[in-house]
């Protein structure tokens, strides 16, 4: 049988081969995420009729003699070039701009897709199209810390219990900034003088607070000056039941006058030094109430100051040194710069936050403030507690993660979606479903967050759409069919041929 005649078959089918795969390409123009393929041919065996020889004797060398046998596929490749992003203002559409697969899963298997059509079900599981669940990080529903660094917590996005809950957050950062007036002189101790009658050391009862001596000092801050009638402050923490001051109001109260010797009518001194500005900042405990937190400042010396700090006017606790329990010292240098007392950590346990509220933790971050002559502007900056809300919406940045928005104002990260990329995209087997699973030539999934390292940033409300372009389709779509045709007449041509040699013999 005469070769031309299996070469036409092969081209027959390499070119059918191809014309199936642009089929499938234009079948899929309009399929979200999908990448095209394409075919190229190399050609089969060759026979060699003569071999090469080497120039010898006096002769030249000679070429060798081959006849091919015809085609085969040298390759369907899957080309991964993106396609084009349409805008679809659906909030969980997402395209990746760059490289990068979204990551979702069955059971225990992982496919990769640069379909982004996403939707949550019943259980607020975000899922594709294919119920298959969309995998990332997931804020833990306690803390709302969303922990994105850990490669081990990847895992199906779910917001049922972040969802479904109202979520709260205690106080444990504040962060005070500005000023303080470099100009202030650091003022002496004031001295106040109170006039004790006889009705009211009569009329007092330690069991009735409505009789209890109560006394309004300007601008007091408490510290190792502090003194009533003579009774210093280590006597006076020693009977914490028997006196209340707060700093923010300077209001003192004696709730026991035999303490402090008050046992006789007359007048007797309380010493005390002024505060030179407060700031006030709104904080909330585990249950997400709100109270007032109050810094009192004063200038004890050269670019020293020292301050107090109350909640809902208690004051608090800030260390065990003696004689500076309730005191933080904060100190700048010659340019206005803070050099210690940038951070003051404390816990505040007053039963006036009710016993099923949890200790408030809390640290106070000074280093934004600074001393230089201009107007005291110390204020509280942020805090990072909020009062009780229910998610009302849902939005999707470039990072991939899905922001709440909560009835109380607050914007949480409640989620964030990974990204795989491979250093071999081409390597990667369809699976169906515009979905593709890791082979043996594609490497293993490199994990990350969108927009880090080599990975592309997500376009929220946005779809990528086919890469697949029409124009060359069609172009290749003739050229096969040319192709088919030109091989077809092979197989015509060589049956003439043949025919012609049988006929020989009439």
């Amino acid at each position: 049988m005469m070769r031309s005649l299996y070469a036409g078959v092969s081209g027959l089918k390499v070119h059918q081969t191809k014309m199936d795969v642009i089929g499938n390409n234009i079948a899929n123009v309009n399929t979200v995420g999908f990448k095209k393929s394409r075919v190229t041919f190399q050609e089969m065996l060759n026979q060699t009729l003569r071999g090469a020889s080497s120039p010898q004797g006096g002769r030249g060398g000679t070429n060798p003699m081959q006849i091919g046998l015809g085609v085969t596929l040298g390759s369907i490749d899957v080309i991964h070039s993106p396609g084009s992003p349409q805008s679809t203002g659906r909030t969980l559409d997402m395209a990746i701009e760059g490289e990068g697969y979204f990551v979702v899963g069955q059971g225990a298997q992982r496919f990769y897709t640069r379909a982004g059509n996403f939707d949550f079900d019943y259980s607020y599981n975000l899922v594709n199209p294919n119920g298959y669940y969309v995998q990332g990080w997931v804020a833990d529903s306690k803390t709302l810390q969303l922990e994105t660094g850990d490669l081990s917590k990847i895992t199906n996005i779910n917001l049922g219990e972040l969802a479904s809950k109202t979520i709260n957050r205690a106080t444990s950062n504040i962060e005070i900034g500005k000023n303080l007036d470099s100009r202030i002189v650091a003022s002496g101790v004031e001295t106040y003088t109170y006039s004790l009658s006889n009705d009211e050391i009569t009329n007092f009862n330690p069991l009735d607070p409505e009789t209890y001596l109560r006394i309004k000092l300007d601008s007091a801050v408490f510290n190792n000056e502090f003194t009533i009638n003579g009774i210093d402050y280590a006597t006076m923490l020693t009977n914490s039941n028997a006196w209340e001051f707060n700093p923010v109001t300077g209001e003192l109260i004696i709730k026991d006058l035999d303490v402090f010797n008050l046992t006789s009518a007359g007048d007797f001194d309380i010493n005390y030094r002024k505060a030179d500005h407060i700031t006030p900042i709104k904080i909330y405990d585990s249950q997400g109430n709100s109270h007032e937190a109050v810094v009192s400042y004063y200038k004890s010396a050269d670019n020293t100051w020292l301050a107090n700090v109350t909640i809902d006017g208690e004051l608090v606790q800030l260390n065990s040194s003696p004689g500076t329990e309730f005191i933080h010292q904060i100190e700048f240098d010659e340019e206005g710069k803070i050099i210690s007392g940038q951070t003051l950590d404390f816990t505040f346990t007053n039963s006036i936050f009710g016993v099923a509220v949890d200790p408030l933790e809390v640290k106070i971050d000074f280093s934004g403030l600074t001393q230089v002559a201009m107007d005291t502007t110390a204020l509280g900056l942020s805090q990072d507690g909020f009062e009780p809300g229910s998610l009302e919406s849902i939005s999707v940045n470039t990072s991939g993660t899905i922001v709440g928005t909560f009835s109380n104002g607050q914007s949480i990260d409640l989620a964030q979606v990974a990204i795989a990329t491979f250093r071999n995209p081409a390597g990667l087997l369809k699976v169906g479903n515009t979905l593709f699973q890791v082979s043996k030539n594609s490497g293993e999934p490199q994990l990350g967050i969108p927009g880090v390292d080599d990975k592309g940033v997500i376009k929220p409300e946005t779809l990528e759409m086919s890469n697949v372009d029409l124009s060359e389709e069609f172009v290749e779509m003739i050229t096969t069919q040319r192709g088919f045709q030109a091989n077809s007449r092979i197989i015509t041509t060589s049956d003439e041929m043949l025919q012609e040699l049988v006929n020989l013999r009439r």
